[in-house]
Formats: C-alpha cells, structure tokens, sequence
C-alpha cells in the first residue's frame, strides 16, 4: 500500500517525484501547448493570412517540436522501468499487486468523505495516468508516422522532378 501520510498528522511537504519527472512533467506541458497553438494555427493559416512560406514555416516548427515531444515520451517510458522508485511503473500505472485492494480502500474512504492521503497519485489517478500515457503515445505514433508519410511524400516529389523533369 502506498499511503505515506495520515489526514491527523501535522502537514509536511513531500516531493514525490524525481527531478526526471518533474522535468518530464514541464516539457511535456510546454511541447503540448506548442503544438496545440502551431496547429490551430496551421489549421486556420487561410483565415489567419498566412503565407504558403509562412505555413511550411510552422509545419517544420511543429515537427521539431514534435519531436522533442516523443523524445520526452520514450525517455519517461525508459524512465519508468529504471528511474527512482516513486517513477517506476509499479507506482504510476494502475496495474500490480495490491492495486484493486487500494483501488477499493480508497474508493470507501471517499464515499465516506475521508479518502487516504497518497504520496503520488491515488488508485483513481493511476488510472487517469494510464489512460494519459495511452492517448500521449497514440498521439506520438501518429504524428511520427504522418511526418514521415510527408517525408516520403516530399521525396519522391524530389526524386521524380530531379529524374523526370519533363513529367
């Protein structure tokens, strides 16, 4: 079980995370936003009055920072089987021994207003955090694979005009 604290007990201040995940957390947080804003801004670069310059511009923009997203993404799933403790799997995903019994405890707690204090997140957190990771890496895949679509896309573009420059 991993309750660290008790509601009775005088507050303290606990870090539950490592320096590789709080920096994890923060570059995440800032790729996320990034990408969000370049590709609204990609979406809506007609009404905006973007160039055609200006679009690929912010296209290459958003792939690099995509890629320092998935970079992030792949050091925190290594991370989580060889970082500290409280960054291991075990700790973070809802799976594991004793998860359902401190996924039910912590549910009673609730129902009955006082719910056991965690150091890192609660049973129902570790379900969220699951399904977080799960949508991050899905959005990860698919941005790789889309970015290297248009890489092959622009190649052959390339190859064809260099080779066939009468087609």
């Amino acid at each position: 079980m991993q309750t660290e604290t008790s509601r009775e007990a005088s507050p303290q201040t606990y870090l539950a995370w490592d320096r590789t995940v709080r920096c994890f957390h923060w570059i995440n947080v800032l790729c996320v936003l990034a990408l969000a804003g370049l590709g609204l801004v990609i979406l809506n670069a007609g009404s905006l009055g973007v160039s055609g310059e200006g679009k690929v511009l912010l296209k290459t923009w958003h792939a690099y920072i995509g890629y320092v997203f998935a970079l992030n993404l792949l050091w925190r799933l290594v991370w989580g089987w060889i970082g500290s403790r409280p960054a291991r799997w075990s700790r973070v995903l809802p799976f594991g021994r004793g998860y359902p019994a401190a996924l039910r405890n912590h549910l009673r707690g609730l129902r009955a207003g006082n719910p056991p204090a965690w150091r890192g997140h609660n049973p129902l957190g570790r379900l969220m955090v699951g399904w977080l990771f799960l949508l991050l890496t899905t959005q990860m895949v698919t941005g790789l694979v889309l970015a290297a679509f248009v890489l092959c896309v622009m190649g052959m573009k390339l190859v064809n005009k260099q080779f066939f420059p009468n087609s």
